[in-house]
């Protein structure tokens, strides 16, 4: 189980990987704030994500 878990992750999009409850989590925040999430990657593995402001330019 782990490594189709695993296989997966390298092959699909990080929104795609998300549990549903923290897509639904991430897409109310947005509707609530109007902020952007933006995703990070740590040493190819650990995700995290962040909220800006749309006007915040990286």
């Amino acid at each position: 189980m782990r490594s189709i878990v695993d296989k997966a992750r390298k092959s699909t999009s990080i929104s795609a990987v998300l549990e549903p409850l923290v897509r639904r989590l991430i897409e109310k925040h947005k509707n609530k704030t109007g902020q952007v999430v933006r995703f990070y990657k740590i040493d190819k593995s650990e995700v995290f994500f962040y909220f800006i402001n749309p006007e915040v330019k990286e």
